[in-house]
């Protein structure tokens, strides 16, 4: 579990059960810019953090995130492959989207297609946690 992110240290999220923002409705899946992020209440986004409702990650040291933004559909879950090369020196982060897929981010998102657990923990080079 990461711990609170300052709010310039935000490099995305990723929607875990969905919600209505405004008149806008998230579903479950859906990935959200920093700015994104960045422009919920601090309360109610920490709440939805809390709670679980919400997935951020860090943004990277050296690249401002370029995450997917809005409702995308989700192809078949593919092994683990290799999209974009990791930062040396950075710490990867496995983010459960939902419906046993995952994605490994660094900033960006390293993968193309959702993950299975394995493979995305694969991907990340970390143990495995249960």
């Amino acid at each position: 579990m990461l711990s609170r992110l300052k709010s310039d240290e935000i490099g995305g999220g990723v929607v875990r059960f969905g919600m209505r923002i405004g008149e806008r409705y998230l579903r479950a899946g859906t990935r959200l810019t920093a700015e994104e992020v960045k422009g919920l209440r601090y309360a109610n986004r920490q709440a939805m953090i809390d709670r679980g409702m919400l997935s951020v990650w860090p943004k990277s040291n050296e690249m401002v995130g370029t995450t997917d933004a809005g409702i995308e559909t989700v192809p078949a879950v593919q092994p683990a492959t290799a999209v974009n090369i990791p930062i040396a020196g950075s710490k990867l982060h496995v983010v459960h989207t939902g419906r046993g897929h995952f994605d490994v981010i660094d900033g960006i998102k390293l993968n193309d297609a959702p993950l299975t657990k394995d493979g995305a923990y694969d991907l990340a080079g970390v143990p495995k946690d249960n």
